[in-house]
């Protein structure tokens, strides 16, 4: 079976993120603005995939600029 991957939007600090993890689900890029919120999510996560705005996901072109 395949492992289920997830895309946190709006991370915060990472509860759902945490959640995933215990749940089995591995979390493979997170987006969150907050500066402070997103050094949380480094210290927990280091080396994980980040993003600051959800207007810059990849694949959404300008549509959303």
């Amino acid at each position: 079976m395949a492992k289920l991957r997830a895309v946190s939007l709006f991370s915060g600090v990472g509860g759902f993120d945490l959640g995933f993890q215990h749940a089995g689900i591995e979390t493979v890029l997170q987006c969150e603005i907050d500066p402070v919120c997103r050094s949380v999510l480094e210290h927990h996560w280091p080396g994980m995939e980040r993003i600051e705005d959800v207007r810059n996901l990849p694949g959404l072109g300008s549509t959303y600029q």
